[in-house]
């Protein structure tokens, strides 16, 4: 009986550090399909703005303009708006949104990219993505 004395502490030792890894794994992909929902439904606000504007694809160049500003301030106050995505991703950090029109379908689409912080140093390495890209489409209504 003796000579199994401590044998719990030392496995416990042994696979605390595992479980912690998959522990630490799991919640910082748990932020990343955070991050990814949150840029979702930006760029959706963003895209379903963009269908209903009337001056969106006009031929003047400020009207068009106002417009994109309009469709750009719509996707940067939804995805801020949340207080768990100011914290999750690097201050700053949230590339500008991009606006395409393809004429030929009427098809827009809004693209967003930010950088997410890390939570854990073992997530810092190349291996691991840091750059997430929101993306949606909408039909251009006349």
């Amino acid at each position: 009986m003796k000579q199994h004395r401590g044998q719990a502490l030392i496995e416990f030792i042994i696979v605390l550090p595992l479980f912690l890894l998959i522990l630490y794994g799991v919640v910082d992909l748990v932020r990343v399909g955070i991050i990814k929902h949150s840029l979702d439904s930006a760029c959706r606000e963003g895209a379903r703005v963009a269908a209903s504007m009337p001056n969106f694809n006009s031929e003047n160049s400020a009207q068009s303009q106002q417009a994109m500003a309009i469709i750009i301030s719509r996707v940067n106050r939804v995805l801020m708006g949340s207080h768990i995505m100011q914290q999750m991703i690097i201050d700053g950090d949230v590339n500008n949104p991009v606006v395409q029109y393809d004429d030929a379908s009427d098809i827009i689409t809004v693209r967003v990219s930010v950088h997410y912080k890390n939570m854990f140093p073992f997530t810092q390495t190349p291996v691991f993505a840091r750059t997430i890209v929101g993306e949606a489409t909408s039909q251009y209504v006349l």
